[in-house]
């Protein structure tokens, strides 16, 4: 799988069930694969994903938080959720409170102090 358009429409197809049940983690997976190869069109479906809709923005913090079709990377994860949450996605804004909480992509801080 070394042909980053064919890796591109393989994306396509997972999206939209083309041929194969749909799967929208794979679809994702493959349009990074692509956008990763120099492909135009992965590039630009990974960009305008984390352009303004929010469910697509918390997708993608769901995908570096949960390895779906790229590296783990909790800091990434969290400016996604943030740039989710800060268009008003409720998901996100529970994921960034867990992620505080545990310290996932953020430095821990104790704000609780003894009064």
């Amino acid at each position: 799988m070394g042909h980053p358009n064919g890796i591109f429409f393989l994306g396509i197809c997972y999206q939209h069930e083309i041929g194969i049940k749909k799967d929208e983690y794979r679809a994702f997976f493959y349009y990074q694969k692509s956008a990763e190869m120099g492909h135009v069109n992965g590039i630009y479906y990974i960009e305008f994903a984390s352009l303004g809709n929010e469910n697509r923005i918390y997708y993608i913090g769901y995908c570096f938080q949960n390895v779906i079709g790229v590296k783990k990377d909790n800091y990434k994860a969290f400016l996604y959720y943030q740039k989710a949450a800060n268009i008003d996605d409720l998901d996100a804004t529970y994921m960034l409170g867990i992620c505080h909480q545990n310290g996932v992509g953020v430095k821990w801080t104790n704000l609780i102090t003894n009064a």
